[in-house]
């Protein structure tokens, strides 16, 4: 007969390499071990393992019968975990990354509420990088990132729509034309991401959808982009930014907002707000917590 313990002991085998130390890792006899395998083949009707007094090795049918046992077990496990935190309240350690910018501040304000609502979380919170960061080299839970997903190893959920947007104070006009088209920045002082200094264009859609780009220039250009809106801010130039970054300054009527009715770009169009965690990675209680209460604050921005 076919049971769970059989399945479990064969793939506890192939993982040590021998029954003696599959049986040490499990609390069973080497003996116990190999009777559960050699039932689990008697009910097969193959043979799964080679066995030699030196050695154990898969049979062909043994190695892909391991893989789909295997992944199995891990599903079995991952929806018997998922039920067991569904009884119980989130708990353990979430590694957060944000780049330094609207998506750190937007976790910062929602972390201490989270800490409060689920008490049995640990929270390591890191915004040393201003790059897209490897999750699984950096063991990170979860990624708070700007923009479309490149990834294909990653999933990405969208917490809040967002959009660069072209915006300069009130008094940066005086004696200033203001802007018409995009074309039109050409002339003006535009201040922009050291990123972008080796090709300074910003891209722009046409009311028809056509894509174009406008060659920039300007006194000032940072990594840093609380420098470029403090700068904008004291009406030095104009910036491509996220909206979100400066929505207070833009009800305040601090900052203008120019060329609305053309999307703006330094690479990508899309810059909705995600959370971004590695694909087929089960999503344990306290990450689900954490992007659902995260989802919520979200909202508070739009």
């Amino acid at each position: 007969m076919l049971t769970l313990q059989a399945l479990r002991l064969f793939v506890q085998v192939v993982r040590d390499g021998s029954f003696t130390k599959a049986g040490r890792s499990v609390g069973l006899s080497a003996a116990s071990v190999s009777r559960n395998v050699f039932v689990l083949e008697d009910h097969l009707g193959v043979r799964l393992i080679n066995r030699t007094s030196r050695k154990l090795s898969l049979t062909e049918a043994g190695t892909g019968y391991f893989d789909q046992v295997e992944a199995v077990l891990r599903e079995l496990q991952d929806a018997n975990d998922k039920l067991s935190e569904l009884k119980s309240e989130p708990t353990g350690t979430l590694r957060i990354h944000a780049q330094m910018g609207i998506q750190s501040l937007i976790v910062c304000a929602a972390l201490p509420n989270f800490l409060l609502k689920y008490p049995a979380i640990h929270v390591d919170f890191l915004t040393s990088s201003n790059a897209e960061i490897d999750l699984i080299e950096r063991n990170i839970d979860v990624d708070i990132r700007l923009g479309r997903l490149k990834d294909s190893s990653l999933v990405g959920r969208v917490l809040l729509p967002n959009e660069a947007i072209i915006v300069g104070a009130p008094g940066y006009f005086d004696g200033r034309p203001f802007p018409k088209h995009p074309t039109d920045l050409s002339e003006h002082n535009c201040l922009f991401w050291i990123s972008d200094a080796t090709r300074p264009i910003w891209r722009y859609r046409e009311k028809d959808g056509a894509h174009g780009e406008v060659n920039i220039r300007g006194s000032l250009n940072s990594d840093n982009g609380f420098v470029l809106i403090d700068a904008a801010l004291r009406g030095i130039g104009l910036i491509l930014v996220s909206h979100l970054a400066i929505r207070e300054h833009l009800q305040s009527d601090r900052l203008v907002w120019v060329l609305r009715d053309y999307p703006m770009a330094r690479v990508d169009f899309d810059i909705g707000l995600y959370a971004v965690y590695q694909k087929g990675r089960r999503l344990s209680g306290k990450l689900d917590a954490f992007i659902s209460y995260l989802a919520d604050f979200a909202k508070g921005f739009r």
